[in-house]
């Protein structure tokens, strides 16, 4: 039995089967027991389901209303679950701040529904709203200068962990989560324990690397040094400017970037019985950025089980899930303040002078 809802549907669902024709417009319960059925939904064009596969196309049956992805995206080598959401739901605009691990996303389900307040939709885990809030502080003492960029709020969840996503578009599918849900809604469901699923230990891993592509191509020391000498014989500099000069051959984008590394280690265990389910899960994620001193490592714990008594009459439920981010950050263009990005910075630098100098008081190397 496959019950379809009314909110999903703006126009008539056509039944045909052994030439008779039916219309169904009010809340309905439809039986397998037809051919095909053809859809029409705020379109003339007609869609067309095999029964075969009715249950799962059922669930998405609303085009403009609801959209749901299965977990055969969980293998997936991501970090974070709105990796798993881009191109892949039509009409949700996605835009990622920036490269750099962890980094957050802007997503638009319904578009720009506000000039002031938030647009990013309601993110509910399990059926728990999450607070869509900052996860990195900011530097209000600093003239509000905040070198963080948004980081994405999913970054504490294990996507090895997520069973199925599904994204609510129209007003109808969102209503009963009020004002919050006015930008669109993404339920997450995580993965439960199954009395199909076979009882043990399951370890999942990967390792990768990462490394700048592409150099932007500045000037070499030898270059630098031979520009200032013609303009300071040419009369266009200060004789005085030569005391900067220094003797070494620096390639600041170099310095900055770096050969960067990721693991991910995931240790799940599940099973149960008909009367009970469980199922638990470890997971540590590490990933360097290609900039030094930026990356991402989390650590993560989940622990859900339930049992059902009296016939199935009474279920007991637990979901309990701990987790820690640990964000490591450099200021980017957009939040380096008066000080300037690091990327603003290697374009100006001096290539001829040391990444290390020699502190004079303590002789100890100091940047």
């Amino acid at each position: 039995m496959v019950r379809i809802f009314k909110s999903f549907l703006t126009s008539a669902i056509t039944m045909i089967a052994s030439d008779t024709t039916k219309a169904v417009s009010h809340w309905s319960t439809v039986r397998l027991t037809v051919s095909r059925i053809v859809l029409v939904i705020r379109s003339s064009v007609p869609r067309t389901m095999n029964t075969n596969a009715m249950p799962a196309a059922l669930s998405k049956v609303g085009f403009w209303s609801v959209s749901e992805l299965n977990s055969d995206f969980s293998s997936s080598e991501v970090s974070n679950a709105n990796q798993m959401l881009q191109g892949r739901v039509a009409g949700l605009q996605m835009t990622t701040n920036n490269g750099e691990p962890g980094g957050g996303a802007q997503i638009r389900i319904r578009g720009g529904t506000s000039i002031s307040a938030s647009n990013d939709p309601l993110y509910v885990i399990d059926g728990v709203p999450l607070q869509n809030e900052s996860p990195v502080a900011g530097a209000t003492g600093m003239v509000d200068v905040s070198p963080a960029l948004a980081r994405s709020p999913l970054n504490s969840i294990n996507p090895n962990d997520i069973e199925s996503i599904t994204v609510l578009k129209d007003a109808s599918a969102t209503a009963i989560y009020g004002s919050r849900g006015a930008n669109g809604v993404i339920l997450i469901q995580t993965k439960r324990g199954s009395a199909r699923a076979q009882t043990g230990l399951r370890y999942e891993g990967y390792a990768a690397a990462a490394s700048p592509t592409k150099e932007l191509g500045y000037a070499s020391g030898e270059e630098y040094r031979s520009f200032v000498q013609q303009q300071i014989s040419a009369g266009n500099l200060d004789p005085k400017t030569a005391s900067s000069i220094g003797p070494t051959n620096t390639d600041w984008e170099k310095e900055v970037t770096r050969n960067a590394y990721s693991q991910n280690h995931n240790v799940s265990f599940a099973g149960g019985t008909e009367a009970t389910k469980y199922r638990a899960s470890l997971n540590y994620f590490e990933q360097q950025g290609v900039v030094i001193s930026s990356g991402l490592k989390r650590y993560q714990g989940r622990l859900n089980g339930l049992h059902s008594t009296f016939g199935g009459k009474l279920g007991i439920g637990l979901n309990l899930a701990a987790s820690r981010v640990n964000n490591d950050y450099i200021p980017f263009e957009n939040g380096g303040g008066f000080t300037g990005g690091v990327f603003t910075n290697v374009a100006i630098y001096n290539p001829t002078q040391r990444v290390m100098v020699t502190d004079p008081t303590t002789g100890q190397q100091k940047y």
